[in-house]
């Protein structure tokens, strides 16, 4: 970040001044749980509560954003993100030059499309788009850190399917 280094412990460890140790007890940086969760002892056992809804992921690993809703302005969705795959296509009718959409997110996840960042309830509007297919980044963030990024891949139809002729067609027509 802006040529500086940034150290950080993985998962499940915690910062002890000297260098990353796996966390025993709850005592130092939350037991090394992901923030979004708490850490609990259990007898000797020092566990982490599960990640919270819209969250992958278990509060020892780290809570993963999960992008919630997608909605787009004009058009429709016509595929979402299944097993490994983080992508949504979007069919969008040529009268349509630019794209808004509306993004449901997990609380306390940052939102950019586009690497702009975006507000929960802001609605994001894209330049004039061709004709054809483009991509757009949306990426998630966590409190902590975790991130994972959807494509989104929207399709812009050319006007020759609204074409329409009269069935009363006229010479010249």
């Amino acid at each position: 970040k802006d040529g500086q280094a940034i150290c950080a412990c993985v998962p499940g460890s915690v910062d002890m001044g000297t260098g990353c140790d796996v966390a025993k007890t709850c005592d130092a940086a939350q037991g090394g749980c992901d923030p979004l969760t708490n850490c609990a002892m259990a007898g000797n056992q020092r566990t982490c509560t599960e990640c919270p809804a819209g969250y992958d992921g278990t509060g020892l690993t780290g809570c993963m954003p999960r992008l919630i809703a997608l909605r787009p302005s004009c058009g429709e969705v016509v595929s979402e993100p299944s097993g490994n795959t983080n992508e949504y296509r979007l069919q969008l009718p040529f009268v349509c030059r630019e794209l808004s959409l509306a993004v449901t997110l997990p609380a306390m996840a940052k939102l950019k499309i586009e690497d702009v960042e975006v507000t929960p309830e802001t609605i994001w509007t894209s330049q004039p788009l061709e004709v054809g297919e483009t991509k757009l980044s949306v990426n998630l963030t966590s409190k902590s850190g975790a991130s994972r990024a959807y494509a989104v891949i929207v399709n812009r139809r050319t006007a020759q399917h609204l074409y329409v002729k009269s069935s009363n067609a006229r010479p010249g027509d």
